[in-house]
């Protein structure tokens, strides 16, 4: 677990320091994703609400005493 949530922190510092280079213009460019059209501030989003979803797996199946 504490390999697990170092890794975790990491990849999100890294998303972060990612999304903080991005301008205005790049956030709302739109680009593909599979079939649909997509941009990076829409993504982001997405990426927020797939965090929620783990940080609560992990509450549930690790922290819940």
């Amino acid at each position: 677990l504490s390999s697990m949530l170092v890794e975790w922190a990491h990849v999100r510092r890294s998303v972060i320091g990612l999304f903080h280079t991005l301008d205005l213009d790049m956030l709302h460019a739109e680009g593909q994703m599979g079939e649909e059209k997509a941009n990076a501030l829409g993504i982001g989003y997405l990426m927020v609400g797939h965090e929620m979803h783990h940080r609560a797996i992990v509450a549930e199946r690790y922290l819940d005493e």
